[in-house]
């Protein structure tokens, strides 16, 4: 009976161990970075997010107990062009003033490969809400880390362009988004 309190006591103590696995870390917004890459008449046109925030909770070893939840200001979208940065926040595009914030929660991270994540999750965006893959690489240098990756998502999917930018002739219809995200460890 002894060695099955033990035991018992020993399982216990990995699983509350494993879900102490997650390390916090605090978003460094002054070198972070979130772009994306549209097509405009078959030619990239580039832009970035100039405000965002980050929470993170993840430990690689434990990549089950992580939580990752991105917000995104859309009205800080930001095209290099005074007339394109008026557009992309309109109503027809982002919808800035009805829908001000872009949101991705991940509901699971999966390894696969040495430095290689997968976060899953949901994107909300314009009120439209999808489920995503995010992958992404993660290295840790002294107490820094920094989580880079892309991946591609569908505007149309999300109503972005509607009316006379419905269509993907003038605006492809995949947009990459591109992140280059650096944490600091919670203290």
């Amino acid at each position: 009976m002894r060695w099955a309190a033990a035991l018992l006591c020993g399982v216990g103590l990995i699983a509350a161990v494993a879900s102490a696995g997650a390390a916090e870390w605090r978003l460094v917004e002054a070198v972070s970075r979130l772009g994306f890459i549209a097509t405009v008449e078959k030619n990239a046109a580039a832009g970035e997010f100039k405000m965002f925030s980050a929470s993170l909770s993840f430990a690689p070893d434990t990549p089950a107990t992580a939580r990752l939840q991105v917000t995104v200001d859309t009205a800080s979208a930001d095209l290099h062009d005074p007339d394109m940065n008026a557009a992309v926040v309109a109503p027809a595009w982002l919808d800035a003033q009805a829908h001000p914030t872009a949101e991705f929660a991940a509901s699971a991270v999966e390894r696969v490969g040495d430095e290689a994540f997968v976060a899953r999750g949901t994107l909300r965006m314009k009120g439209v809400a999808h489920a995503i893959e995010v992958p992404f690489t993660w290295q840790v240098i002294e107490h820094r880390a920094s989580m880079v990756g892309e991946f591609a998502l569908s505007r149309t999917a999300y109503g972005v362009g509607t009316g006379e930018w419905g269509g993907t002739d003038v605006v492809g219809d995949l947009v990459t988004v591109q992140f280059e995200l650096a944490f600091d460890a919670a203290q």
